[in-house]
């Protein structure tokens, strides 16, 4: 790989990442959002420690939306054909012109075409007067054999700000798909509690069974922004479409406010079959307030509706690192805790007994990337992996960790434009770093000789096996003869001899032309030059 990844650094830092396999072919991708440019990147897994970026989603106008801050995947309307889903915010309050330019873009896997569908666009309320989701679920909370749709609006004391559990009635891919708002649970001016109006943005939520009855609840923190503080409060499914929650059960994390952005994960570290949830709260040092960094837990419950502030417990907290800023909690097959802050990463492995215990965990350090000369608000951003029971990109029985740079710029571009996305593979010392190829890996060399009669040598770089062609086209853009058709190349460099002669045989005229080689998605293309 070169020093310089210009695809990834033209697509802008990373934000989210999510691990899946959509079109169920054993391999897995990885989906990332970048924090500019609006985009939702495709990686998949190469093999050999390696990952290589297959596909971008078509972007988004930027004048009026807000860059993709989370992403799902999901089957909302039930069709068996997994979706990817992420949330295109508008931050701008006048909708009349642009109604439709906010929303959940929904990418549905066409298997018989072996692409994507989409992208068909959901909203929770047509109503709303801000669309900015920091963080969303997907999961059937309600146990009725159809996956919701929660989404926590972070509209900073917004009307809007809120908790919106939908769902989708009919088929995307036929046209007729409508949204069913199954709740709304508004958090702005919705309590006063201790005298203290409650006016949370919800930033970080969840879906868990901290009791173990088998009804899930939906488990969010956000922000108090009139009473600096960090509340964390719970809905509960009590049957099909129905959901209760009590403003009584408000707890107060901290007496201080955060944006601890997707700073939730929930497991079940000591197989009791009830959920514990986790939430962390990133350090604040102002000029009225110095808190520690610190790891909440909630579980172990008998019921839930018990639920009050002894039953919030604290694993670990810390004052020497600005670490659990943005996308940064994640449970790794329910042995560790995986905590991302700035631009250093933590690793909590569960050590048996009670998880609400400090006792229970052994925390270390594990990544530490001092960013030189960083601005302020540098940080990691996105790349805590949230993946199934495997934890395992490439079957090998080892977790990997995924970290994508947001906002880290630095004189020397040591993370503005080096390798933004790092994938690094579970070993003593969490050091092995995967290899992350782009379309920049690839090579089309120049012709030669060039110009030439009547034939010529095209080489090509792999750096991967792959499926290529090599397609010759006249200066008009018409395809003379395609040189290879779709075969399996092994990983390296290769020369094909053209003879100047077109598909039915024939020696083509004097003239410019141009040879194109596709690998998946992408393609790059150089001219040559054939005189007689």
């Amino acid at each position: 790989m070169g020093t310089k990844d210009t695809i990834i650094a033209q697509l802008g830092p990373g934000r989210s990442v999510l691990v899946t396999d959509v079109n169920k072919d054993g391999v897995k991708e990885v989906y990332t959002t970048a924090y500019v440019g609006h985009k939702v990147i495709q990686f998949t897994v190469a093999g050999n420690d390696s990952v290589e970026l297959t596909y971008i989603f078509p972007d988004q106008p930027s004048a009026y939306y807000s860059e993709p801050r989370d992403i799902e995947v999901g089957d909302l309307d039930g069709d068996g054909k997994l979706e990817i889903i992420y949330p295109v915010g508008r931050l701008k309050t006048d909708f009349t012109n642009h109604v439709n330019q906010r929303g959940y873009q929904v990418w549905e896997w066409n298997p018989s075409e072996n692409k994507f569908d989409g992208p068909y666009v959901i909203i929770p309320d047509t109503g709303m007067t801000r669309f900015r989701p920091e963080n969303f679920v997907v999961d059937d909370v309600d146990g009725d054999g159809k996956q919701e749709l929660i989404h926590f609006e972070f509209a900073f004391g917004g009307a809007s700000d809120g908790v919106y559990i939908i769902s989708v009635e009919g088929d995307f891919e036929s046209g007729f798909a409508t949204v069913v708002k199954e709740a709304y649970f508004p958090t702005h001016s919705f309590a006063v509690i201790d005298g203290v109006e409650r006016n949370m943005a919800v930033v970080s939520g969840t879906v868990a069974d901290v009791d173990g009855d088998g009804k899930k609840e939906i488990w969010f923190m956000g922000n108090n922004l009139v009473g600096n503080e960090t509340p964390v409060w719970f809905i509960k499914a009590v049957g099909p479409n129905t959901y209760e929650a009590d403003t009584n059960k408000i707890v107060v994390l901290q007496s201080a406010n955060s944006y601890p952005l997707k700073a939730v994960a929930k497991g079940d570290f000591d197989a009791n079959g009830k959920d514990e949830v986790y939430f962390s709260f990133f350090r604040a040092v102002t000029t009225t307030e110095s808190v520690p960094n610190t790891v909440y837990v909630i579980g172990n419950l008998d019921n839930v509706d018990n639920f009050d502030s002894t039953k919030v417990k604290v694993i670990y907290s810390d004052t020497t690192d600005r670490m659990f800023y943005l996308f940064n909690l994640q449970n790794v097959g329910n042995r560790y805790l995986v905590l991302g802050g700035y631009y250093v990463v933590y690793e909590a492995e569960f050590q048996g007994g009670s998880p609400l215990e400090p006792t229970s965990w052994a925390v270390s350090k594990i990544i530490d990337y001092d960013p030189v000369d960083s601005a302020a608000g540098a940080g990691w951003s996105g790349g805590i992996w949230r993946t199934g029971a495997t934890n395992d990109l490439d079957g090998d029985g080892k977790p990997e960790i995924i970290l994508f740079l947001q906002g880290i710029t630095d004189s020397l571009n040591k993370y503005s434009e080096n390798k933004v996305l790092r994938i690094y593979e579970k070993t003593v010392t969490w050091v092995k770093e995967w290899t992350v190829i782009t379309p920049d890996d690839y090579e089309l060399y120049q012709n030669y000789p060039n110009p030439f009669n009547p034939t010529t040598n095209i080489s090509f770089y792999l750096p991967v096996d792959k499926k290529i062609s090599l397609i010759i086209y006249d200066i008009a853009g018409r395809e003379v003869v395609k040189l290879i058709d779709e075969q399996e190349f092994p990983k390296g460099k290769h020369t094909i001899v053209w003879d100047g002669k077109d598909k039915n045989g024939k020696p083509v005229a004097s003239g410019t032309y141009f040879y194109k080689l596709k690998f998946g998605n992408f393609e790059k293309t150089r001219k040559m030059m054939l005189v007689k």
